[in-house]
């Protein structure tokens, strides 16, 4: 690794690791009262609106697209209308609405439900889990959502079974799940031909008044549960696909009635053989809706509009909402369509129709259309000022939710930060080793290259102290030629005193030469 690839591997691991710090500081600090929220009582602990995000409590915005309709069946004068941006609330049949946002963390809502055994006890399932609410819409107080064991799409429709109200269903995009604790815990329901994952289920509906048989329509078609058990068969299997509602009709159940995405289909003998209605051929039935004080009344949503029949599908009625029968001030756009279908029960039943333009109604089955606004206003003068509990806010900040809509991506962000400083920390961790190594190895290079030096210098200094020695073995032989030189001139008369004179210059001279000898030995070696 380079010196300057080094460099900055470590300036990114050092502010990597300072921002994704503080992400998991934040994690730390939402975490730590969510684990102990019921001894510290944070459920009774409320703050203001005026210190959190103007997105919870208000929308902008009016006329709203309907995606869903509801009618109290202990009280008809109560309505909800769930719209793409928000849930309203009407106390007098339809004609004054409010909005009912409080606690509601997603404001696209998709399906509005009723507990009728429980008063007061609402569920909304939007595009980002359930709501339920204890005191008809007013707050919302509990939020079921992926960390309860839900999918993080959009919840089509909440079934609640009629023989244990704990018992909840919901309809998903990626799925169909079941809670038996009134939604505080979901698990995913896929057993049998039933598909797991990536099964977008639209509708759910107990069909058999004398059976627990739940049925469900979905993309791939309809499924069964026999008697409140975990097997699932595939129902109607040469039948409609691709089913968007169904309902149907008949005291044993006979009667089936099934919109889809590519037109409405009938049945007569509980789906053996089934009847593709021409009327509707390439429509998309978005609803099929039954009069709940007369069984032969049919209604269906396509084609942006109405049909109505008296006589159980065999002959059709239109109603489409447009500039000659929506009467006001309300001009609806050319593309308008209807989205929501509800009757109110009572000696003078009120249609309701939600659609892209707002809510429209009429008293005269279909003949004019009156909007209603619904319009979202701020706090008025005198309304109690709107709060929210601790949970719910550290809840928001666990999840960063609170941050807006961004927040995804700054996890994933964050996320993916944490995993570059590992590997960026492996990298530095790596380089410093191979460093270290390279630092040793130069200083073994360095010591053997000083020993090399100091050998050299054993070298020359061994070699001149042997130029010096041999110069003075060549002096004492010729001082011992000189002598033999002279023994032969006066041999007679100092004989004796040469040949000692000789003797000791040979021992001397051997001398020198053993010691020259192992000078030249330790040379060697």
């Amino acid at each position: 690794m380079k010196v300057r690839s080094s460099k900055q591997s470590r300036i990114w691991h050092k502010w990597t690791g300072l921002v994704s710090s503080i992400f998991v500081f934040i994690l730390c600090v939402s975490g730590i009262p969510l684990m102990h929220y019921e001894e510290w009582n944070l459920a009774d602990v409320r703050v203001s609106s005026r210190y959190l995000p103007k997105k919870y409590f208000q929308v902008k915005g009016q006329n709203p697209t309907i995606q869903a309709l509801a009618v109290s069946p202990s009280n008809p004068s109560l309505l909800f209308a769930g719209a793409n941006h928000g849930l309203f609330k009407s106390m007098d049949g339809g004609q004054t609405w409010e909005p009912k946002n409080e606690g509601l963390f997603n404001l696209d809502v998709h399906s509005i439900t009723l507990d009728p055994a429980r008063a007061g006890v609402v569920y909304l399932g939007t595009g980002k889990g359930i709501f339920k609410s204890e005191n008809d819409g007013e707050n919302w107080t509990q939020w079921f959502e992926e960390s309860t064991g839900l999918p993080g799409g959009r919840v089509n429709h909440i079934l609640l079974d009629p023989r244990d109200p704990d018992t909840l269903y919901a309809s998903t995009s990626d799925g169909f799940y079941l809670s038996d604790d009134s939604g505080e815990f979901w698990v995913q329901k896929s057993a049998g031909d039933l598909p797991g994952n990536g099964l977008d289920v639209r509708a759910a509906r107990f069909l058999f008044p004398d059976k627990n048989d739940l049925f469900i329509g979905t993309d791939a078609g309809a499924f069964r549960r026999e008697d409140g058990g975990d097997s699932w068969e595939r129902k109607w299997t040469e039948g409609p696909e691709r089913i968007l509602d169904f309902i149907s009709t008949g005291a044993d159940s006979e009667f089936f009635y099934v919109g889809t995405e590519n037109g409405f289909y009938k049945s007569f003998n509980k789906g053996v053989h089934w009847i593709q209605d021409k009327t509707f051929e390439d429509l998309a039935v978005s609803q099929v809706y039954l009069d709940p004080l007369n069984p032969s009344a049919l209604y269906l949503v396509a084609g942006g509009g109405i049909y109505f029949s008296a006589d159980g599908g065999d002959r059709w009625q239109t109603s489409f909402p447009d500039r000659d029968t929506i009467k006001g001030d309300f001009t609806p756009s050319p593309d308008l369509t209807a989205t929501k279908f509800l009757i109110t029960a009572g000696p003078k039943p009120v249609w309701f129709l939600g659609s892209t333009g707002g809510l429209l109604l009429s008293y005269d089955q279909g003949a004019t259309w009156i909007p209603k606004r619904l319009e979202v206003a701020g706090n008025k003068n005198g309304e109690p000022e709107k709060t929210m509990d601790m949970v719910k806010l550290f809840t928001e900040i666990h999840t960063g939710r609170i941050f807006g809509s961004y927040a995804y991506l700054l996890v994933d962000v964050a996320t993916l930060g944490l995993i570059f400083l590992i590997f960026t920390g492996i990298k530095i961790s790596f380089h410093r080793r191979q460093a270290a190594q390279k630092i040793q190895k130069k200083l073994l290079e360095a010591q053997d290259e000083e020993d090399a030096v100091d050998a050299l210098i054993n070298v020359q200094e061994t070699a001149y102290d042997l130029s010096r020695e041999s110069s003075q073995i060549h002096d004492m032989i010729e001082q011992i030629e000189d002598h033999l030189g002279k023994c032969k001139n006066v041999y007679m008369k100092k004989e004796k005193k040469e040949i000692e004179e000789v003797d000791r210059h040979v021992h001397i001279l051997d001398a020198k030469i053993q010691g020259l000898m192992s000078r030249l030995k330790e040379l060697g070696e």
